[in-house]
């Protein structure tokens, strides 16, 4: 199946995973969208990329009306999460969730900086497992639900999407891997997918989703290693972009 093929990091990578990478500003702006689109109702939603479930905890005590399934392939980080009377843990792929939650459907679906980790062998197997996901996630999306992607969108100064195209091809790369994990990247050996806002906007599309919000703010770093990283990658910047998707 096409789902054994994701490329898996290796335990010491999957432990540098041990935090939460939404920002409270950006928890903030999710937030404001829940409470404007759901009006203070209960909900469901599907954690993607979970970890130890900070990110869900911290919704789940944010709206006591919501119940929550926090779902990664890394079994080291679900052990870590701590019990919640209101969450579930699972143990499966996006690329399989439809199929995993048959009789089920939810309110909001979370991909909190975790597309860009769908990688597989090839660049166009690594979009293909990214288009699968979302559309995944798509079907298991109530009618007014809403899908929330926040993601680094690196913008290419000569193609927009030509970055993540040589961040994939660096970082999968094993040889080079000594090198690039030198670098700063975590994910070295194993691969990273980064697109730029003009290919995700294509990819929810492609998936028939539509787009209701769109947020974005730069990636400000200011050093030497930013500063080569942007030269050798032909990147204009790096933006954290937030989707807040809906059914057309």
């Amino acid at each position: 199946m096409e789902a054994q093929a994701l490329r898996a990091l290796s335990e010491t990578q999957v432990a540098t995973f041990d935090h939460d990478y939404v920002s409270d500003e950006s928890f903030e702006l999710v937030a404001s969208l829940i409470e404007r689109d759901f009006s203070g109702r209960a909900f469901t939603f599907l954690d993607v990329g979970a970890g130890k479930g900070i990110f869900t905890d911290r919704i789940l005590n944010r709206y006591p009306l919501s119940n929550g399934v926090a779902l990664d392939t890394a079994e080291t980080l679900l052990a870590q999460n701590s019990e919640h009377p209101r969450k579930q843990l699972s143990l499966v792929s996006a690329t399989e969730a439809a199929r995993h939650f048959a009789s089920a459907s939810f309110d909001l679906v979370f991909f909190n900086f975790s597309l860009h980790h769908f990688v597989g062998d090839t660049y166009r197997r690594s979009r293909l497992f990214q288009h699968q996901a979302v559309v995944q996630a798509k079907k298991l999306l109530a009618p007014s639900g809403r899908i929330s992607v926040l993601e680094n969108a690196y913008e290419g100064a000569l193609h927009h999407n030509l970055p993540g195209y040589l961040t994939y091809t660096l970082s999968r790369s094993e040889t080079l891997a000594p090198l690039v994990r030198r670098l700063g990247a975590n994910t070295a050996g194993c691969g990273v997918c980064f697109l730029s806002t003009t290919a995700w906007r294509k990819e929810f599309a492609r998936a028939g989703l539509r787009e209701a919000s769109y947020r974005t703010r730069p990636v400000v770093v200011r050093s030497w290693s930013h500063n080569l990283k942007l030269r050798s990658l032909t990147l204009r910047g790096v933006n954290h972009a937030h989707f807040w998707l809906s059914l057309p």
